[in-house]
């Protein structure tokens, strides 16, 4: 028999209402029994939270953190296990259990974003993954940038040993999406990588020359996505025809839409619609695009979830 262990003493989130009173019983393997009110179950180890909340573990769907973990600073780089780590600590003290690791599979962009090094994160996620140094369960979340043109093959390599969770298509050329204009790019590329204008101009010209063929070639990494059953989103959609570009791919999923005209014809196209929590507690978009707070009561919902191949999600509390 597995040890139980009953939290109660506090406020109960089930994941869909709040409750005054309530707590949990669980064990190894999972969730027993939700409680609500004061009479809680017998278990092994009972533990009052003292009126904290008890509510689900939190699961992070994108994010690239763990790039930034590892280049603290521009240039400035740490040891890809140790960096893992730590963010694996700062996690489950946040309350998230299951993390999607961002990975970039974009071609010789600035920083650690290239397809040999996304490849070799990859494996740096599952070998830590599969210790027991990991305090949650990580994912692998590959970032297809359109423009990268050498990346496909080491994708469908890394999707057929079964290595990525879930595939999102990226678009970051300046113009549409994300950065409207030349200027939004280069601002944010010379912040974030403390890089020359020359530079991030010689990028540009690469990305914008590549961009059509990329398009082209994208129905291949759709391909690969479909065959293997996982989940496929969209990043940045900002139009209705780019919605219906990426939903005749395959796509059920549009993440960080940028304007309500995409959010609102994802969800007519019946696609789930994600934003971002910090763009809901801050109340702005980082860039000045939609606020999730107006996608949310436009009517814009996320949907019931992704199917992300772990069964730990469909029971995780």
């Amino acid at each position: 028999m597995e040890k139980t262990i009953c939290l109660y003493g506090g406020s109960i989130f089930n994941g869909e209402r709040l409750y005054p009173k309530g707590g949990v019983l669980f064990s190894k393997k999972g969730i027993i029994q939700v409680i609500e009110g004061d009479d809680m179950p017998p278990a092994e180890d009972s533990v009052n939270v003292h009126g904290r909340l008890i509510a689900p573990g939190l699961v992070d769907l994108h994010s690239d953190a763990l790039e930034k973990c590892i280049e603290i600073r521009p240039g400035v780089y740490f040891d890809e296990e140790f960096a893992l780590q730590n963010l694996d600590r700062r996690l489950a003290l946040c309350g998230i259990t299951t993390f999607c690791n961002a990975i970039s599979f974009a071609e010789d962009e600035f920083g650690l974003r290239s397809p040999q090094k996304a490849e070799e994160l990859v494996s740096v996620v599952h070998k830590f993954k599969n210790s027991a140094r990991a305090s949650i369960h990580h994912l692998v979340h590959a970032r297809f940038e359109i423009s990268n043109l050498s990346g496909e093959s080491i994708l469908n390599r890394l999707i057929k040993e079964d290595l990525i969770d879930i595939v999102s298509l990226m678009d970051h050329t300046p113009g549409q999406g994300q950065f409207k204009t030349l200027e939004a790019y280069t601002t944010y590329q010379a912040g974030v990588h403390k890089v020359t204008p020359e530079q991030i101009s010689a990028l540009v010209d690469k990305k914008v020359a590549q961009r059509e063929r990329g398009l082209k070639q994208v129905g291949k990494v759709a391909q690969l996505v479909k065959d293997a059953d996982m989940p496929f989103l969209s990043h940045d959609d900002d139009t209705e025809d780019k919605v219906s570009f990426v939903r005749n791919l395959g796509v059920n999923a549009s993440e960080f839409p940028v304007s309500m005209e995409a959010a609102l014809a994802a969800k007519r196209y019946d696609m789930m619609v994600f934003m971002g929590a910090p763009n809901l507690i801050r109340g702005r978009s980082s860039n000045s695009h939609l606020k999730a707070s107006e996608a949310l009561l436009s009517g814009v919902k996320r949907g019931t979830g992704l199917k992300l191949r772990v069964s730990i999600l469909s029971g995780e509390f």
